[in-house]
Formats: C-alpha cells, sequence, structure tokens
C-alpha cells in the first residue's frame, strides 16, 4: 500500500483515488500522507500565500495548472481583468477600516492579514483592525465575542449598522476553501463588488 488519503470521514487508499482520477493529485487545504510509492502519483500542491497576495498566488496556481497540460498561453486571458477590479475596490477601501470575521463551529474569529480573506486587506486595501490582535491570525483567526455580530442595542448603536455596512459574504464556502483558483477569486471579488461598488 502506497499510502492513504483522509477525506473526513472517510479514508481511501491511494491506489484507488490513482485508478479514479489518474495519475495527477492536485492538493489545495487537504493535508495528506504517503508513506512510498511517490513515483506512482505526482502531487501538485497549490495555496495562496498572503505575503505574496491572492491575486498573485492564484495566476501562480494557475502557471502551475498550466503548464502541466501545455496551455501557459492561456493563463494572462484567464486573469485578465482582475487588476482593474482590485483597483476599482481599492480606490473604494482607501481611508476606510474593516473587521474581517469567520463564523464557524458556532464561535466567531476574527482574521487579520495572514490568511483566509487577507485580500480584503493586503491588497484591496481596508485598514484590517483584525491586525492589532498582533498574534497569528492565519487559520481560523482569534476568537471573538458574537456581540460584535449579533443584531443587539451595542451593534445597533454603530454608525456602521446604522448605514449598513455589514456585509455577509454571498460565497462564503469559496471564502473558507477554494480560494487560490480563478473562479474562486472572480466569485470573492463579485461578493465584495456587489455588495461595495454596486
Amino acid at each position: 500500500m502506497a499510502g492513504r488519503i483522509v477525506i473526513a470521514p472517510y479514508e481511501l487508499p491511494i491506489e484507488l483515488i490513482i485508478g479514479i482520477i489518474g495519475s495527477i493529485l492536485f492538493i489545495m487545504l487537504l493535508f495528506y500522507r504517503l508513506r512510498g510509492g511517490r513515483k506512482s502519483v505526482r502531487l501538485v500542491y497549490l495555496a495562496t500565500d498572503s505575503e505574496k497576495g491572492v491575486v498573485e498566488s492564484v495566476g501562480a496556481n494557475a502557471q502551475t495548472i498550466a503548464s502541466i497540460f501545455g496551455l501557459e498561453d492561456q493563463v494572462d486571458d484567464k486573469m485578465a481583468g482582475f487588476g482593474d477590479r482590485i483597483a476599482a475596490l481599492r480606490s473604494f477601501a482607501e481611508g476606510k477600516n474593516a473587521i474581517v470575521g469567520l463564523v464557524t463551529s458556532g464561535g466567531l474569529n476574527v482574521l487579520g492579514n495572514d490568511g483566509r480573506c487577507s485580500v480584503i486587506g493586503r491588497e484591496i486595501g481596508f485598514e484590517n483592525i483584525g491586525v492589532d490582535a498582533n498574534i497569528d491570525t492565519s487559520t481560523h483567526g482569534n476568537e471573538a465575542s458574537f456581540e460584535f455580530i449579533v443584531e443587539n442595542e451595542l451593534v445597533m448603536g454603530t454608525d456602521v449598522y446604522k448605514n449598513g455596512n455589514i456585509i455577509y459574504l454571498v460565497h462564503p464556502a469559496v471564502w473558507y476553501t477554494a480560494e487560490g483558483g480563478i473562479t474562486a477569486l472572480d466569485l470573492m471579488l463579485q461578493d465584495l463588488e456587489t455588495e461595495l461598488l454596486d
């Protein structure tokens, strides 16, 4: 047995996966373990690098995939327009701040600029108040009080609430699990454009 891959709640042998999908396995946000037989499958790890930026990471991921299939000449066309869209959002965000939050497993976590949703602070340019926590927020953020998002008297008294500036993303699954691809980036920008620019 070359190895196993865990796709909760199932654990499947690598050989079975290779037999089903072929000889290339693309891995994003998926932890894998191989014990041997690494030559039987080509692993392609794709991720975003918040230091590099989401858009640049998506371009690098697209180049990696394109190079496998000899389609490098198509990447620029697929990436076209993202720069202008980011610039329009950056213009809107200038001088504004944000708290970027993630709700998971019944809790609210505040995110910084070092992981999920980093495009909001790093590339679009909102001053992300979550960065002030001055601790690692990259994976799931830092736990915060639900008072940040619950419509209670305190929250309803803020200008953010009164002016309708609490934004709920339309594609949360994309933001949480699929960041790093061209389609995902398009949907993420659509979420922000719809709420901020329309």
